[in-house]
């Protein structure tokens, strides 16, 4: 099941994966990306949620754009914080946590399901002024044997 979630990621963010080639494009962009929500009511999902943060830094590392960090990091400053999930959509929240880690960008996101319908959804909050700077998502069908397939809009 983790490569579907790789599959998924590559697909949906597949201009940030690209790698940079360009010699004047030296500095790169610190991120950070915190284990997406669980909303589909089981916790049976709770790996998959983490899974997919873990595949979003594992594919957008490979593309030499960003730097991110560590996700023990960041669970550590989230628990010492008392952040929850839930609090990253608040500007004020992103500001702080941003700072505390020393990125530019906090990718936070989450998982639903209604039936066996899924949605992923993604958003990169910007730290500076902790608003959005851009989203993603995708949805799919659950099918036999843990495999889904996804469409992206």
């Amino acid at each position: 099941m983790r490569l579907v979630w790789m599959f998924l990621i590559t697909a949906a963010l597949p201009a940030y994966a690209q790698p940079d080639t360009t010699e004047q494009n030296l500095t790169r962009t610190r991120m950070a990306v915190v284990p997406f929500k669980n909303n589909t009511g089981s916790k049976q999902f709770e790996v998959i949620t983490a899974g997919i943060a873990e595949s979003i830094t594992t594919v957008l590392s490979g593309s030499g754009k960003f730097d991110f960090i560590e996700r023990l990091q960041v669970d550590k400053a989230l628990s010492e914080q008392d952040f929850q999930m839930t609090d990253l959509v608040d500007p004020k929240t992103v500001q702080s946590m941003g700072a505390i880690l020393g990125v530019e960008y906090i990718i936070i996101g989450d998982l639903q399901k209604i039936g066996t319908r899924f949605r992923i959804n993604a958003r990169r909050m910007r730290v500076s002024d902790g608003k959005l700077a851009e989203e993603t998502n995708a949805q799919g069908q659950g099918g036999g044997c843990g495999s889904y397939r996804f469409n992206f809009t």
